[in-house]
């Protein structure tokens, strides 16, 4: 298709089968304070309602049935007992993946308990899973003028590298998305990314980045009839790469090696080659926040994860031109032009990337590679101009940072000669 080469994930076979049961063990560092014994609800001459109400907040409870209904918060005990949809996992637990089912399963850790389903096996023990924000706020952003990162040396190894992370990476690229292990996979990827040794590791395998990107971009979830969980396992997947490259200097060195071939791949059931498909947007349809159960949620969410991973891929000028040529400007303002309360957090992340990387140069963005000369990005001036208006009375809006910068950076562009068009930055 277009010389690129299609991709599909094979349909787990016998391979996989003789893997059920196989356990991915992920041994969490850390303490935890109190174990959970119950669902209680402490009142001080509270109403009935009141109790109920609170009780409400600690439970889960089937869609299927309101009668199953189990705590908010895994209750461990000293036996594997199996994760139910939405619970909290208290961190310091021993944490395994049922290959045949998906499903994840944990117990109060026992650092002197040998694992028989891996014995033999290297059991990591120096991985401490952190609660992630997909946000990109705690980014250091780099001064002007200030060297760029490098590590001396190789980076330095764990003692013994995670089986959960190996094992979650093969499932990453042998299951379809319909297979429901995909889904702790990639919680257990995403947790691990964040540290640079594994970071780098993700960035290596190719194969593994295009699944990924393949995943964050897949064409169903732009349709009306949007599959819910296609949608959260994209945004899990951007969420990887967005973990995988931030801070990681030597990662992004090797997305940008593999990008020559990534960009060409077509996924399956796309008619896109990566170099457009991965710089799509997603807007959800309906005003929502985070919390709303269904697609919506996790639509804005993976609006947000997406900005992540951009904001990591575009420090390669080889990608970020690419970018560029496909559009991905025309896609970031299509999001920031919608006056909706519950997509602002999204914009401002969107803004901040467009301002880091294009127009504040002393954040470390690249002076002259955008706005581009003409009239191609005359929009930005029309719509954040409106923007700007509408919001004037909200102190430090994001759309009047973003329209005073880069009105700056078009009157620089025409005192060098360079036809930066607009003039009158008056609102």
């Amino acid at each position: 298709m277009g010389g690129g080469r299609s991709l599909s994930r094979p349909m787990v076979g016998s391979c996989i089968a003789r893997l059920c049961l196989v356990v991915v063990s992920l041994l969490t560092i850390g303490a935890w304070a109190s174990q959970v014994s119950g669902v209680s609800v402490q009142s001080s001459g509270g109403s009935n309602a009141d109790i109920a109400a609170a009780q409400q907040q600690d439970v889960i409870c089937s869609n299927d049935s309101t009668d199953d209904c189990y705590p908010r918060i895994f209750q461990a005990t000293h036996n594997f007992e199996v994760v139910r949809e939405g619970q909290e996992i208290p961190p310091g637990l021993h944490i395994r993946l049922d290959m045949s089912t998906g499903k994840k399963e944990a117990k109060i850790n026992d650092p002197n308990e040998q694992i028989q389903a891996v014995e033999g096996l290297p059991v990591d023990s120096s991985v401490v899973v952190v609660e992630s924000d997909e946000s990109d706020n705690n980014v250091v952003s780099v001064p002007k003028g200030a060297p760029a990162y490098e590590p001396v040396g190789k980076i330095k190894p764990p003692e013994t590298e995670s089986q959960a992370f190996r094992d979650s990476l093969t499932v990453l690229k042998t299951l379809s998305l319909d297979d429901r292990p995909l889904d702790a996979a990639l919680s257990i990827l995403t947790d691990i990314s964040h540290d640079i040794y594994y970071g780098l590791k993700v960035a290596e395998d190719s194969n593994a980045v295009t699944e990924l990107l393949c995943m964050m971009s897949n064409q169903e979830i732009f349709g009306k009839d949007v599959n819910e969980e296609q949608v959260k396992l994209a945004g899990d997947a951007a969420s990887v790469i967005g973990s995988a490259l931030q801070n990681n200097q030597k990662a992004l060195v090797e997305v940008e090696k593999a990008w020559p071939v990534i960009r060409d791949a077509t996924c399956s059931g796309s008619d896109k080659p990566l170099k457009v498909a991965a710089f799509q947007m997603l807007i959800p349809s309906a005003a929502t926040n985070e919390d709303t159960p269904g697609s919506e949620g996790h639509q804005l969410s993976l609006t947000k994860a997406k900005t992540s991973a951009l904001r990591g891929l575009i420090k390669s000028a080889l990608i970020r031109d690419d970018f560029l040529a496909s559009g991905g400007m025309e896609q970031i303002l299509q999001v920031l032009k919608r006056t909706r309360p519950d997509l602002e957090p999204a914009q401002q992340k969107l803004a901040n990337l467009v301002m880091d990387n294009f127009l504040d140069e002393g954040m470390g963005a690249v002076l002259g590679v955008w706005p581009r000369p003409g009239s191609i990005d005359l929009d930005w001036n029309t719509e954040l101009k409106k923007l700007a208006k509408l919001y004037t009375s909200k102190k430090g809006h994001w759309s009047t940072e973003l329209w005073k910068i880069l009105q700056g950076q078009r009157q620089a562009m025409n005192a060098a000669g360079v036809d930066g068009k607009p003039e009158h930055s008056d609102l």
